[in-house]
């Protein structure tokens, strides 16, 4: 089975990042951290110097330009003034569809992923989640041997992002997808979204950190920063009960910093909150996961 990323020490231009030897699988590959030299080469912005990296069995360089893989950048961006259809027409018109056929195509993958009522609306008219669906809709079509997506949850509210997952799980059954996620936790909505990924690959501050399922990473955080909807204070003692090492974040009275020395996991973080009625709104790993591989 071809591996839907694969890399051998691939030296990119202009950017120490290293990602040394490895091959992920699909069909859902989610990619943690800052992996914007990846979006640039596909995207035929900045080259591989040395070594090599691969999506679905091909040279990463230039594919989204080739219409190998349908790419949807985070800064994406559309003509307010225009229509759904229009959005998707003449993304199709790109890849050398006839209009005809572009329209067809774009009609069928709007139905496909539940977008239909959005063909005869205006982009000025939809919110930012419906936007970036239309973008993902865009970059499924054509003969893609894989979906690259860059931080399609990024700036959204919680609904948008509940609309956007619906339309990626969609999406799962029809395309290998790769996602992107500035950090590990996040949303909620974003985050179910991302547990059902065939794998998670996390950056570190040089390079691949750590890979597995999200519920394995998170296990094996030391380190997180916790965002509270109200006063951190009334959940330290229950954390310090718990077998965590707690303190407030200075300036900030809705979030602490929680060290997980015992390798407790995050369970009993979540119970202390409810318990103190301190609803989590943000956990976020703040140490390295693992140690990188070469």
């Amino acid at each position: 089975m071809t591996a839907l990323l694969e890399s051998d020490r691939p030296r990119f231009e202009k950017c120490d990042l290293e990602l040394g030897r490895f091959e992920a699988e699909g069909p859902l590959l989610v990619l943690a951290g800052g992996w914007s030299p990846l979006f640039d080469v596909l995207a035929g912005e900045r080259r591989i110097e040395g070594g090599s990296l691969r999506v679905g069995g091909e040279n990463a360089e230039g594919l989204a330009g080739a219409g190998r893989v349908g790419l949807l950048r985070a800064d994406a961006r559309f003509p307010p003034t225009w229509l759904g259809r229009e959005v998707l027409r003449e993304s199709a018109r790109l890849l050398g569809q006839s209009k005809r056929d572009a329209m067809e195509q774009a009609t069928h993958v709007a139905a496909a992923l539940g977008l239909g009522e959005l063909l005869e609306k205006r982009l000025s008219s939809l919110g930012a989640g419906q936007r970036r669906a239309l973008g993902v809709a865009a970059a499924a079509l054509g003969e893609p041997v894989a979906l690259v997506l860059e931080e399609p949850f990024g700036a959204l509210e919680p609904s948008e992002q509940a609309f956007v997952a619906a339309v990626l799980r969609r999406l799962v059954p029809m395309r290998s997808l790769i996602v992107s996620v500035a950090e590990l936790a996040g949303g909620a909505e974003r985050d179910d979204f991302i547990a059902t990924a065939t794998e998670i690959l996390l950056l570190g501050q040089r390079g691949l950190a750590a890979r597995g399922l999200r519920s394995e990473l998170l296990g094996r955080a030391a380190t997180y920063r916790v965002a509270l909807l109200e006063p951190a204070a009334p959940l330290l003692s229950r954390l310090v009960n718990a077998g965590y090492e707690a303190r407030a974040v200075p300036g900030n009275e809705t979030a602490l910093v929680v060290v997980d020395t015992k390798g407790e996991g995050t369970d009993p973080l979540f119970a202390a909150a409810l318990a103190a009625g301190s609803p989590i709104i943000e956990l976020r790993p703040l140490a390295p996961l693992g140690a990188e591989q070469r």
